[in-house]
């Protein structure tokens, strides 16, 4: 009767470990996914974040402002800035 009491609490003590292991691959699998949306947030800020500073200096009403620091033309409104934008980022 000891021997099966033993067998018994042996084979719960190995479930045990088998299901710790189970929620551990759960997680790191979970943090693989979480760093690989970090990763592309972090590309997606590094193409953006520039275009923003972009926008925000090109996008002013003020003529004088980029035509006088850089030489650039005046962007009056957003569809002229967004054509200037594009037309930097293609480098034409």
């Amino acid at each position: 009767m000891l021997d099966h009491c033993l067998l018994i609490r042996d084979n719960l003590w190995e479930v045990t470990k088998v299901a710790d292991d189970l929620i551990d691959l759960v997680f790191n699998t979970i943090a693989a996914y979480q760093n690989e949306t970090v990763k592309q947030l972090t590309i997606a800020t590094i193409v953006f974040l520039p275009l923003t500073f972009l926008w925000g200096i090109l996008a002013r009403t003020l003529c004088p402002f980029p035509s006088w620091m850089w030489g650039l033309p005046c962007c009056e409104s957003y569809p002229s800035c967004s054509r200037y934008l594009i037309y930097l980022a293609l480098g034409r």
